[in-house]
């Protein structure tokens, strides 16, 4: 199954949050399907890090990938005491679209570079959105995701699925039976 959105609350912002520590040397990866066009006022923001398992405080610190905005794009942004800045920002116009079927994947390694992937389609033909440096937040409390929702026309409209933050996942050569 789908972890699905369900608040039919109009003009209103929720969020799920789990224990995670990963934040750094680490990889974040998930399909999410947003069934409506992204706006000022229909979003989700995907926490990979976190200092605060309530993700609408106004004083919390970590490292979030917004899906849409006002320019219907995958960014990543850093949260400072409530305030977020673009650390990546992603293709316009990529989730102006009335269903998104979308892949992300998020590596940060051991020299904090960071880099964000996606494919639009819901695959993993990723295609690289950008590359930042930065090492604010080294520690994490919590994942989660945060949803932006304006009208009944986007209840229930977000789904997510193969969530996954761990170690860096690498290509490797599957093994040979030797004898």
């Amino acid at each position: 199954g789908q972890l699905r959105s369900n608040s039919a609350v109009p003009s209103s912002t929720f969020s799920i949050s789990t224990p995670s520590t990963k934040a750094k040397n680490a990889q974040w990866d998930f399909y999410a399907q947003l069934q409506f066009n992204t706006s000022g006022a229909n979003f989700v923001d995907v926490y990979l890090v976190s200092e605060q398992s309530d993700l609408l405080s106004t004083t919390n610190n970590g490292y979030f990938v917004r899906i849409g905005g006002t320019p219907d794009e995958i960014s990543l942004y850093k949260m400072t005491a409530g305030v977020a800045s673009v650390l990546i920002n992603g293709t316009d116009g990529v989730t102006n679209r009335s269903n998104n079927l979308l892949r992300i994947k998020i590596i940060r390694d051991a020299n904090n570079l960071w880099s964000l992937e996606l494919d639009a389609s819901g695959g993993t033909n990723y295609i690289l959105e950008g590359t930042a440096t930065d090492n604010s937040f080294s520690t994490s409390s919590f994942f989660g995701i945060r949803i932006q929702q304006s009208t009944a026309t986007f209840f229930n409209k977000h789904f997510f699925d193969d969530i996954y933050a761990g170690d860096i996942m690498t290509e490797k050569d599957p093994p040979v039976l030797s004898s």
